[in-house]
């Protein structure tokens, strides 16, 4: 079933809270109606902040900045075991080690790519869906206005075989159960 039953059933008093508690004050009414789509076909509820609508920075012609769909990895988790089929992750399997400087000039070692299997029952047959996560594409990093030197994230310092396995879990729970995770993204993964 794509859309879990009732999440379809929203009224006008919970639109109105969804824009005045769950979205940016800047958003669009586009912006809105998107989230509460995605909101209803995911079956995530954005009032237990399983799901939210943030804005990044400015845009380039210095007006406001994209709108995206975030959901956090428990509700990636929730959504692929509610779709029917579900069969198990595995462990994350980390390769390669390398080195990365935090805010403060600590060294931080990190994992290069991260795997994450995610299976599926599909006709009978047990289905493996892998996510691949490679530190230089996902890690995120900050520059220091003053030096110009580049450093890594505070989560990112502090948690990097975390944070780097819940964006190969998110590509692999997505490639498991696209009709509803398509288009919606961990935080991680940003």
């Amino acid at each position: 079933q794509l859309i879990k039953a009732g999440a379809q059933k929203w009224t006008k008093t919970e639109v109105a809270a969804l824009r005045e508690l769950c979205c940016p004050k800047d958003a669009t009414p586009a912006e809105i109606l998107s989230f509460w789509y995605v909101s209803k076909r995911t079956g995530l509820d954005p009032f237990a902040r399983q799901i939210y609508l943030v804005r990044y920075g400015a845009g380039e012609d210095g007006g406001q900045g994209r709108a995206t769909i975030q959901v956090g990895i428990d509700g990636f988790r929730m959504v692929s075991m509610d779709a029917g089929g579900f069969a198990g992750i595995d462990e994350p399997e980390f390769e390669g080690e390398g080195t990365e400087k935090d805010k403060l000039g600590n060294e931080v070692k990190h994992p290069i790519i991260c795997r994450v299997h995610v299976y599926r029952v599909i006709e009978g047959t047990r289905v493996k869906f892998t996510g691949v996560a490679r530190w230089r594409e996902f890690a995120k990093h900050f520059t220091d206005k003053a030096t110009g030197k580049k450093f890594l994230g505070s989560m990112w310092a502090a948690m990097p075989y975390n944070q780097l396995a819940k964006c190969a879990e998110a590509l692999a729970l997505r490639k498991s159960a696209p009709m509803r995770l398509s288009g919606v993204y961990a935080p991680e993964e940003i």
